[in-house]
């Protein structure tokens, strides 16, 4: 690839051009192996490649390619004429807000213009004016000019103002927008060249380049020549920083946040060092020895990138399901049935040897039927009898329970 002035475009050596005062984190670890993006299109087959082959993505890919193909690069003067409009158009813009506040704050202070004028001061110092906040201030300002109280002098006044600032807002929007737009469009190729830099990370390619390309629109809204740095450089910060947060945010099933990724990204390429290294597969204490950070943080990180399995995902032979295998965990264990089992069995042989009035006393005075224990007072009441008349049919069973012959027929039983 390269310019009009016939100068080779390397694009990575766009992020060393960044000031040492910038204020933007410029990642450094761009590939250099990555042919030009010329040398990407002119492989893109013709119309007549095979179609049975080719998916609905890579169908377009050439067509959207050609939409930029025959459009250069932008040289130095032609990118500086561009940002130069850019920054003349927002200040025009932001004039006519200041002077849209003014015109209307003397009209007094009622709740509708509190609103409206603190809704053009936000819009006045952003620091990019996109489409959104345009829309919001035409809309805003066109509001105004049909709600001015009264019909007055005064109001008349300000209100052929507002149309006025109206028009010149429009015509300032339009070389804005103008301007925007061909900055953009020339510089299309640099998010071709660093979107596929992210391809096989679970999404399209012309998703990562329709992703990049927000960033782009999104840099161009920003950018500031009198930094000192070509729009390139700063324009790559964002469009890496689009398609990293689109891969992190709709590649997987389950979201894992952006710094999350990025230490993840670190700590996989950590690994393949060490690996390369050690000549195994490095541990988790090993990888954060190396990253200057705990192993648990390692573990968390990479847990969070394992793969979700379905539970009806087939199993074997595919007669059964992943779910079928899986125990449950509120089931309780078998030995512990048989256990209980057992002991009911014997407990019922103990209470063989009370009579059928104090074996129905033991049962509800200690729920061996059904696990809910009673009072002596609720156990009176079922059987129509005192609770001092239970208490002591409780206290006579409970000796014979605890007689030597009871227990020693018990175990012969057994």
């Amino acid at each position: 690839m390269k310019t009009t002035d016939n100068k080779p475009f390397n694009i990575d050596k766009v992020e060393n051009q960044l000031p040492i005062n910038g204020k933007l984190p410029v990642s450094k670890v761009f590939p250099h192996d990555i042919p030009t993006v010329d040398t990407m299109i002119e492989d893109f087959p013709d119309d007549k490649r095979n179609e049975e082959k080719k998916t609905q993505d890579t169908a377009l890919e050439p067509v959207y390619f050609r939409t930029f193909r025959s459009r250069p690069l932008l040289n130095k003067q032609d990118e500086l004429e561009l940002a130069k409009q850019i920054d003349e158009s927002s200040q025009n813009i932001r004039g006519v807000l200041a002077q849209a506040i003014q015109a209307v704050s003397s009209l007094g202070d009622g709740p509708e213009l509190h609103e409206a004028l603190h809704s053009l001061t936000e819009i006045r110092e952003l620091s990019g004016l996109s489409a959104p906040a345009l829309n919001e201030a035409k809309e805003r300002l066109s509001g105004l000019s049909n709600a001015l109280p009264g019909r007055g002098l005064k109001s008349r006044m300000i209100g052929k103002r507002l149309q006025e600032l109206q028009r010149k807002l429009a015509e300032n929007r339009a070389q804005l927008e103008q301007a925007k737009e061909e900055l953009v469009q020339r510089n299309l190729r640099l998010v071709v060249d660093i979107a596929k830099r992210f391809t096989g990370r679970g999404l399209a390619f012309l998703d990562l380049i329709q992703e990049g390309n927000i960033g782009l629109m999104r840099a161009a809204e920003r950018f500031q020549y009198r930094k000192g740095f070509k729009f390139s450089t700063y324009a790559t910060w964002w469009i890496r920083q689009g398609i990293l947060r689109a891969v992190a945010d709709q590649s997987r099933t389950i979201r894992v946040p952006v710094h999350t990724t990025e230490a993840w990204q670190r700590m996989i390429k950590v690994s393949h060092c060490l690996a390369q290294k050690l000549g195994r597969e490095p541990s988790h204490e090993e990888i954060a020895l190396a990253l200057a950070t705990n192993p648990e943080r390692v573990h968390q990180t990479m847990q969070a990138f394992l793969e979700p399995i379905s539970f009806d995902q087939p199993n074997g032979d595919g007669e059964t399901f992943l779910e079928d295998c899986l125990p449950d965990d509120n089931a309780p264990a078998p030995d512990a049935n048989v256990q209980e089992e057992q002991m009911r069995s014997q407990l019922h042989r103990l209470l063989g040897f009370l009579t059928p009035r104090e074996e129905q006393v033991i049962r509800l005075r200690f729920g061996i039927d059904n696990g809910k224990s009673r009072t002596l007072e609720e156990v009176g009441k079922l059987l129509n009898v005192t609770r001092e008349r239970i208490r002591q049919i409780e206290v006579l069973a409970l000796k014979k329970l605890r007689e030597p012959t009871t227990r020693a027929q018990l175990a012969a039983m057994c």
